[in-house]
């Protein structure tokens, strides 16, 4: 560091005199340049290669810089939720009181547009402080004053039995309440909505674009968001899986309507024709349908598709999907597979049959039920290996990634192996192996330590590692980087089995938006001596150890909660805290 400041001490004494004029306009594009990049590396290049622009402020201006650069690491909402007492306001990142604090509680704000509570009621507020909806509903969603605003009043906590309305471009008028349920469709400017137990979709002005005349049997996976975005979109936050609702995918919507099911479009149009007793979600563009005993399966971009030839087998059609442009049909009593146009690829000698992966699929050659004979074929029929039936029971149906689960009857061990049959933990039987994501296998041993194993050999991480089952049943694993327990310590990993952050912390809790490549201005949430603080993935303390419980960080900022789960207030990435 002397050697560098060295180097700008020299810069500034050779700078001369009668360019000081053009001061102003190279430190304007000097700190353009280091605010934009926010990275030494970046400003030693400007400085380098820019060393006749340099003046007599340079050194007092890149320790400014530096500074700056310091306190824009975590970027940071202009308006943070501020807590004075037992009321909630907003202010500005140094904690000037820029909206009063009068509320019971407040939401961050998304776009223009805050949720604020007051006497138990929720409403809207813009960034002035300027009442947008008056606090009288139990659930509002809103995120521009030129979009619509959808409100409820009454029903449970995702306004299941309540009454519900929709606003485009609300001006203060009065909102009707005149549906029975709103949900996210998946379609641009678009929401399903209930009437008298039946579903369609609505616009924008809260006119029937589909009247609401249809069932659904898709249960979905969250209600809306907490704060909304502007066009409601698609995020999945796993609120709730009990609830269903109208979805689209592809501009399409699997709907019923007297006891029969088809597929419609965003004007209600049927693209499959609504007279099938069953029809599937899509998979890999094709859905099968059912009519009386007999399946078939429907392709929206083909001239041609497999009519109802194929047997109904009322516990396998949920896993009769293309997959490799082959599906696995029935005819007869047996089963066999067949390809996009119909054509036999493999006879029906099979008792039981499940889809290809890797090119390879497991079928049964035997009709004995308690006793099976499974092998593993290839994509013309052969057979690649026989799983020995009397010493293993299978786990899976289908490769997963390129690796089968079987189970050891005698001592339930679990063995891998892979799509020619072979072993791959013949000599070290595990107790538990999970399929993860992204080709990786979680695996432990018989002596609870856990490792990961990867369809690439080069990509596996030893058998090294704490199984603590109310802890690791999934372990966390984000961008590259696993959060995993050594001699009951929580540090970071990544694919390569490099430490990144040292086993030494009792917890660990990622931010929301994790930027592994910027390990400086990452914040994460670690766990000391039953204590909360701050670090960054370099490991440096950035907040002290003293907080009951915290939330990940988001945006820059983080909820505090004290003891009984209760939000204390806000804090930034700095440690500043937003209350008194």
């Amino acid at each position: 560091m002397n050697d560098e400041f060295g180097r700008l001490r020299a810069i500034v004494q050779s700078t001369e005199p009668k360019k000081r004029e053009k001061t102003r306009k190279n430190l304007v594009f000097l700190s353009f340049c280091l605010c934009k990049s926010a990275s030494i590396p970046i400003a030693k290049y400007i400085l380098y290669t820019h060393q006749k622009k340099i003046k007599l402020y340079f050194i007092f201006f890149i320790v400014l810089l530096f500074y700056i650069s310091k306190t824009i690491a975590q970027p940071t909402p202009d308006l943070i939720p501020y807590r004075k007492g037992n009321f909630w306001g907003y202010s500005d990142v140094y904690k000037k009181i820029k909206i009063p604090c009068e509320y019971e509680e407040v939401k961050l704000f998304v776009n223009e547009l805050a949720k604020v509570k007051k006497n138990g009621k929720w409403g809207l507020i813009d960034k002035k402080g300027s009442i947008f909806v008056e606090c009288e509903y139990d659930l509002i969603y809103g995120a521009s004053k030129k979009h619509a605003i959808i409100v409820c009043k009454g029903g449970d906590k995702d306004g299941n039995n309540g009454k519900w309305g929709l606003i485009d471009n609300y001006k203060g008028e009065k909102i009707e309440l005149k549906f029975d349920l709103i949900r996210e469709c998946f379609l641009p400017n678009t929401w399903g909505a209930i009437k008298n137990g039946k579903w369609g979709i609505i616009n924008r002005q809260a006119f029937w674009q589909v009247q609401p005349e249809f069932d659904v049997s898709t249960l979905e996976n969250h209600p809306f968001k907490e704060e909304q975005i502007i066009d409601f979109g698609a995020k999945n936050n796993n609120v709730s899986n009990i609830y269903q609702k109208i979805r689209f995918f592809r501009e399409r919507s699997r709907v019923g309507k007297n006891g029969f099911w088809g597929f419609i479009n965003a004007y209600g149009n049927p693209l499959l024709p609504l007279e099938y007793d069953y029809v599937s979600e899509y998979n890999n563009d094709w859905v099968l349908v059912k009519k009386g005993k007999k399946i078939g399966f429907w392709h929206f971009d083909r001239e041609k598709n497999i009519p109802l030839l194929y047997d109904w087998d009322k516990s396998h059609y949920l896993h009769q999907k293309f997959s490799e442009n082959k599906v696995q049909v029935k005819k007869d009593g047996k089963w066999g597979y067949i390809n996009a146009n119909n054509e036999i690829i493999i006879d029906f000698k099979y008792y039981e049959a499940h889809s290809f992966e890797n090119e390879v699929a497991l079928v049964n050659t035997t009709p004995d039920i308690l006793l099976p004979s499974w092998e593993i074929i290839d994509k013309n029929g052969k057979t690649i290996f026989q799983i020995d039936n009397q010493k293993y029971n299978i786990l899976d149906y289908q490769f997963k990634g390129k690796a089968l689960r079987l189970q050891e009857k005698n001592t339930k061990n679990i063995y891998l192996i892979d799509t020619k049959g072979a072993f791959l933990n013949e000599k070290q039987p595990y107790q538990q192996a999970t399929f993860l994501y992204d080709g990786y296998w979680k695996i432990v041993d018989l002596n609870n330590k856990m490792g990961f194993w990867h369809d690439e050999i080069k990509k596996q991480i030893p058998l090294e590692y704490d199984f603590l089952k109310a802890i690791n049943f999934n372990p966390e694993f984000k961008n590259g980087i696993f959060k995993l327990y050594k001699n009951q310590k929580c540090g970071l990993i990544n694919t390569k089995n490099e430490e990144i952050l040292p086993f030494i912390y009792e917890d660990i809790k990622f931010p929301i938006d994790f930027k592994p490549e910027l390990p400086t201005l990452t914040r994460l949430c670690v766990k000391e001596n039953n204590l909360w603080g701050v670090i960054n993935l370099k490991g440096k303390k950035m907040i002290h150890y003293k907080y009951s419980s915290i939330m990940p960080f988001e945006n820059g900022i983080t909820k505090i909660k004290n003891k009984n789960e209760e939000v204390i207030g806000y804090i930034d990435g700095l440690g500043n805290e937003f209350w008194e």
